[in-house]
């Protein structure tokens, strides 16, 4: 079983965004161990400004399932992905970033959503 840890941030409709993310995360993946949140100034491009957690839980499901179900969870709750900067994808609604870590090794897997 491999232990994730999924980013979430949003900078539109910050507390719906966040709260419809981690009921989506709970409903597919059950109990999560929650971060407190964060407010944080958006990076290399104006906006407003983000609340951003962490999010883990434990999964036997590959990464690759993993990827597609945190996709599927950024398309339903209206993530529009626009365009790049040089600090990452700017874009509007909620997004989710992973990182895995198995039980048995110091190796983990980034899977930038």
């Amino acid at each position: 079983m491999a232990r994730i840890y999924v980013s979430i941030g949003s900078n539109i409709e910050r507390e719906p965004n966040i709260r419809a993310a981690v009921r989506a995360l709970r409903d597919h993946f059950g109990s999560l161990t929650l971060s407190s949140v964060y407010e944080n100034k958006p990076i290399g491009f104006e906006g407003e400004n983000f609340y951003n957690l962490v999010a883990a839980f434990d999964t036997n499901e590959p990464p690759e399932a993993v990827n597609s179900i945190l996709h599927d969870i950024e398309r339903r709750l209206g993530r529009r992905r626009f365009c790049t900067t040089s600090n990452g994808d700017s874009d509007e609604g909620v997004g989710l970033r992973a990182l895995a870590r198995a039980p048995s090794t110091s190796t983990c897997c980034y899977m930038t959503i």
